[in-house]
């Protein structure tokens, strides 16, 4: 187990404790940070400056929290971050990145995030050089994610040989979808059968219907019009896969697949509520049987590395 890790008094044989770390928004924060640094200690030179790229970055929450956590479970280290979303895509509200340049400049005044944030097209290659990331991380993304090639393949082009990513989202296993918290809703191919049902869980308030309803006028607010909605949201803008079709698009870009960190993010859920959600996990529990059991229930975590030639660290590019 790494020093950083244990020093949160998580370890076997912890010392005293630095200071806190920030309280993170979510679980999905608190585990993508654990495992991110713990990539970064098994991945790159001390010596260098550790990039990260947010992918799918949205109001810049995550990166708010990582600009203040990453230099307590990472003191030794230059680090710098990155993002990018993709305008236009319809899952983010119209001024989306206007509210994440204000929030993580309020968190970090001194970096000039307009170079370091980006809006892009679905289709456009990332802005980014190839080989200049250590580490690359997605929230609740891939999901929404059309052209699994095209994400894995400009994944694989801007890590650096021997960095890594980590992915946390929810495949198409999962048994309650969870934007519409409907059973099932996911796994039903007739546009009919879907719309009675997600009108049926709303009439039952057992669905994202009540807080949808929430933001409409009363005259637009009806049962039905929130199932005929969400039928094309989930049609046109979800995108669910399996376990082993990610992993093999994944593959396919020359990466190497693993879900066995998926179990930390449940420890970190834990843990939250718990009240001991201002620390780090000691560590991810890894496991790939019980990964394939949680599947089912809530997010996964993929985590795809890049091979290095030889095993030594390859020579990053230039943002």
């Amino acid at each position: 187990m790494s020093a950083a890790l244990r020093s949160y008094g998580l370890g076997n044989g912890a010392a005293a404790r630095p200071a806190a770390l920030p309280e993170a928004l979510s679980a999905t924060h608190l585990h993508l940070l654990t495992v991110a640094t713990r990539l970064a200690e098994m991945n790159s030179a001390p010596d260098d400056t550790l990039r990260l790229l947010d992918v799918g970055c949205g109001d810049a929450r995550l990166l708010a929290f990582l600009s203040t956590a990453l230099p307590l479970t990472l003191p030794d280290r230059k680090i710098e971050l990155y993002g990018f979303d993709i305008a236009g895509h319809g899952t983010q509200p119209l001024d989306f990145f206007s509210e994440a340049l204000d929030r993580i400049a309020l968190a970090d005044p001194a970096t000039h995030w307009q170079e370091r944030l980006h809006l892009i097209a679905e289709t456009d290659p990332w802005p980014f050089a190839d080989g200049c990331f250590d580490i690359v991380l997605s929230n609740q993304v891939l999901e929404h994610v059309r052209d699994a090639d095209h994400f894995f393949a400009e994944l694989a082009r801007v890590l650096r040989p021997g960095g890594g990513s980590v992915h946390l989202y929810p495949s198409a296993h999962v048994i309650l979808e969870p934007h519409l918290g409907t059973p099932f809703a996911h796994w039903l191919r007739s546009d009919v059968v879907l719309r009675r049902w997600l009108a049926l869980w709303a009439r039952f308030g057992r669905s994202a219907y009540g807080r949808w309803a929430a933001s409409q006028s009363p005259d637009q607010a009806d049962v039905d019009r929130y199932a005929g909605v969400h039928v094309g949201f989930l049609r046109n803008l979800t995108h669910y896969r399996t376990l082993p079709q990610m992993g093999a698009v994944a593959r396919r870009a020359g990466l190497r697949v693993s879900f066995a960190d998926s179990p930390g993010y449940v420890t970190s859920f834990l843990r939250r509520r718990s009240g001991r959600g201002g620390t780090l996990a000691a560590m991810p529990t890894q496991s790939v049987a019980l990964a394939q059991v949680l599947r089912y229930l809530t997010s996964v975590t993929l985590t795809a590395t890049k091979d290095t030639p030889n095993g030594l660290l390859g020579e990053r590019g230039h943002t």
